[in-house]
């Protein structure tokens, strides 16, 4: 590539910024990811979630009000102060230099009839912001009377939300995933393999392994194993009495549905049972490494 086209080619995802980032003569790195406009190819965080038992709902409520269930969600959890969201700060390397990075993560939204995605640049060191807005997204989805069933994946795609265009694997593998579910909840695709499980790409406390139960078992295939643990968001809230009693109540008045429902609860007792997973993963490390260090010679 010579040098004219390659200062002519457009960046394709947040990081191709980072990496040409700007250092200031305080140290700090500057990059801009305005010019990375939504209708052009790039990387993305998706997550696409499925309203259950729509019908029964709109035949209950009504469209005017699911209409505005719909923005009162988008409202308080997405848009909700934007300019007050909590950076995400990490040490990563730009340019073969070692840089302590902030940033806040934008995300954006679209809904259709039962089916609400969001989604946001990809950059890894924020992915936990966006896993976080998720987990918060359906908490709050759960209190206002919205079931939703949602799966997050990763990858290259086509996020038009001007044209109502959206293409690209990442969406494919979502939509799959999500009706291949039977719970209220939020599943990782497998294309989250490709990102290293740390604690810069994943916070540990916002997630849980090995969970399958909420699959339907012919397409146990497409779990990668790893769930978003928003049964634990809404203990932080103190929200988790609230939310047993909603699911409790839609579980006996929904019988057609009892199994989304109980199977939720079920995860939520899993979430309580596994709270320090990571930290006993941590300590068995340890305490085998004590005793490895203790071995006679």
């Amino acid at each position: 590539m010579n040098e004219e086209n390659k200062n002519n080619e457009k960046p394709s995802s947040a990081y191709d910024v980072a990496k040409n980032a700007t250092q200031l003569d305080n140290g700090a790195l500057s990059f801009d990811l305005s010019n990375l406009k939504d209708e052009e190819e790039g990387e993305y965080f998706i997550a696409l979630f499925d309203v259950l038992g729509f019908s029964d709902l709109q035949k209950e409520i009504g469209l005017t009000k699911m209409h505005s269930q719909y923005k009162d969600l988008i409202n308080d959890v997405v848009l909700k102060d934007l300019d007050k969201n909590p950076l995400a700060m990490t040490l990563v390397n730009i340019n073969f230099r070692p840089a302590l990075v902030a940033g806040r993560i934008d995300i954006k939204y679209a809904y259709f009839s039962d089916t609400i995605i969001l989604w946001a640049r990809q950059v890894k060191f924020l992915f936990p912001l966006f896993i976080d807005r998720c987990s918060e997204f359906l908490v709050k989805a759960i209190e206002i009377g919205l079931p939703l069933r949602g799966a997050i994946s990763i990858g290259r795609a086509v996020m038009d939300k001007q044209s109502g265009i959206f293409i690209g694997e990442p969406i494919v593998e979502a939509a799959r995933l999500e009706s291949a579910q039977d719970w209220i909840g939020i599943t990782f695709g497998n294309s989250i393999h490709s990102l290293p499980v740390d604690n810069n790409s994943f916070k540990f406390t916002e997630i849980l392994f090995n969970y399958e139960k909420h699959m339907k078992p012919e397409k146990k295939a497409l779990n990668s194993m790893i769930s978003v643990d928003w049964a634990r968001k809404a203990r932080e809230q103190n929200k988790t009495e609230t939310i047993v009693s909603i699911l409790t109540s839609r579980m006996e008045k929904f019988k057609d549905k009892a199994h989304y429902y109980s199977n939720t609860l079920d995860f939520m007792n899993y979430s309580l049972t596994n709270h320090d997973w990571a930290k006993k993963i941590v300590d068995s490390y340890k305490e085998k490494q004590k005793d490895e260090t203790q071995k006679p010679n």
